[in-house]
């Protein structure tokens, strides 16, 4: 077979390979040469630095520019606010709601630690006096204003107040009319930490929150007790030329008036004005039992005061160791009470005092009682009817009804009318308790069957929780 032969020249290889490698750069290496020469400075373009100069100037211009067209934008936009929201602006708004000068000491915005308008004492004489008002806003209400668009209030939130119950009721009956005044996207008002000056019935601190109705007329309050193991929350709603209507809601609650006792719930209903209180129906249930009944106030030359009241299952063992826990007695749990049973009353109530609250302590009740399941405890007199024994306590007598009619007046209590019975044993008679627990009457007993003795008188001395007995 012949020999193969290059038929290329091994020098001419060479040769090509030389001068493709060395003379003719690749795109390579021309991007790195002038990568190279751009890092030393030997662009082949350069950019002289007077454009650069200009391009510096025109953007700080332009930013400027914008910033005075918002600037006048935003002025445009926030002058009107800035009236209405001044002190004269408030106050103006304000005198022409209530009908007479209001004055503002001043008002301003404040950005931290929220954004929110402050007004600083606002104050009408003889009706109120408020320390400062805070109408919050947010951020986005803000971007609108700008805009063109209208202002977006939040909450208004008021206070600390103290007040006289003549400038409460004013302001109350000013707030419908105040709503002109208030800006219509504020749709609640809170008055935290109110205080009445000369108010018994409002003795402590109190949160009001009053909300615009669906006439956009601020006509709802909701005053609720602070600071107290219950709750407490008095609804108002308010008609112009009208009686202010209310609802009382209360649980776990001790009223400012008539004995001091917790309830666990209360409830009452009616309306009120200048001189006069109309309280259609309440109830008060605890662990005494529960009490019912209306109520009428009516202020001339003092207060007078009438109603009714019903009692249900009073439990007189309960209301005995109330007694008996407020007297700093001991419990005597092995000792039976004098009077046990559960007790029902109708009766009607009366009272006069220079005050509402002052009447309201001095409440009289009187009525008839009668008593289920009822017990003496210290004295059997069917036995003391018969033996005709002249002394001794001892035994306990058993009724099968037991009625009277009862008066309570100044923390005393008369109990006349009585009558009981059981079997062929009849009780009449008379007892009085005094404030200080003394005890003192005439029980009279007697026995119906063929053959008794003549009816017997036992006298009642002692106290309530140590009765004596004597013929």
């Amino acid at each position: 077979m012949p020999e193969r032969r290059n038929i290329i020249p091994e020098a001419s290889v060479i040769t090509d390979f030389a001068i493709t490698s060395i003379n003719v750069p690749d795109r390579l290496d021309a991007q790195e040469v002038r990568a190279r020469a751009d890092a030393d400075g030997e662009s082949p373009h350069p950019r002289p630095d007077v454009f650069r100069s200009f391009r510096h100037w025109a953007f700080g211009i332009a930013a400027l520019a914008a910033l005075t067209v918002l600037a006048y934008i935003g002025f445009g936009a926030l002058s009107p606010l800035w009236q209405q929201t001044s002190a004269d602006g408030i106050s103006s708004r304000l005198t022409r709601a209530v009908g007479q000068p209001v004055h503002v000491a001043g008002a301003g915005l404040r950005l931290v630690p929220t954004p929110r308008l402050v007004i600083d004492g606002i104050e009408a004489d003889g009706l109120f006096k408020v320390d400062n008002i805070s109408l919050r806003f947010s951020w986005a209400s803000l971007a609108r204003v700008v805009q063109g668009a209208g202002w977006v209030w939040g909450e208004a939130t008021v206070g600390p107040v103290e007040m006289t119950t003549a400038g409460a009721f004013a302001l109350m009956r000013a707030v419908p009319a105040l709503s002109a005044a208030v800006p219509g996207s504020i749709t609640t008002i809170r008055f935290e930490n109110v205080r009445f000056r000369d108010a018994g019935l409002l003795p402590g601190r109190y949160q009001i929150t009053a909300e615009r109705s669906e006439g956009e007329s601020f006509s709802r309050l909701t005053l609720a007790e602070l600071g107290t193991g219950g709750r407490m929350e008095l609804g108002v709603s308010i008609v112009p030329a009208a009686p202010v209507t209310f609802r009382l809601r209360a649980f776990q609650w001790r009223p400012p008036f008539g004995p001091s006792l917790d309830w666990n719930e209360v409830s009452a209903e009616g309306s009120f004005g200048p001189g006069q209180l109309q309280v259609d129906s309440y109830s008060a249930n605890g662990f005494l039992g529960v009490v019912t009944g209306s109520l009428q106030a009516v202020k001339s030359a003092e207060w007078v005061l009438r109603g009714t009241v019903q009692t249900t299952n009073i439990d007189l063992t309960a209301v005995q160791r109330e007694l008996r826990r407020r007297s700093n007695l001991p419990a005597n749990v092995n000792v039976p009470l004098p009077i046990q049973g559960v007790m029902e009353s109708s009766g009607a109530l009366s009272s006069r005092g220079a005050t509402l609250g002052e009447a309201l302590d001095r409440i009289s009740a009187s009525g008839k009682v009668q008593i289920r399941f009822a017990a003496l405890n210290g004295i059997n007199l069917g036995a003391r009817a018969v033996q005709a024994t002249e002394s001794g306590n001892g035994g306990a007598t058993r009724f099968g009804d037991l009625e009277a009619i009862a008066g309570i007046s100044s923390g005393s209590v008369r109990i006349k009318d009585i009558l009981g019975t059981s079997g062929a044993l009849l009780v009449r008679g008379t007892i009085g308790i005094e404030r200080n627990l003394g005890i003192g009457g005439v029980l009279r007993a007697e026995v119906s069957s063929a053959g008794a003795v003549a009816p017997t008188d036992v006298r009642v001395s002692g106290t309530l929780f140590e009765p004596v007995f004597e013929n």
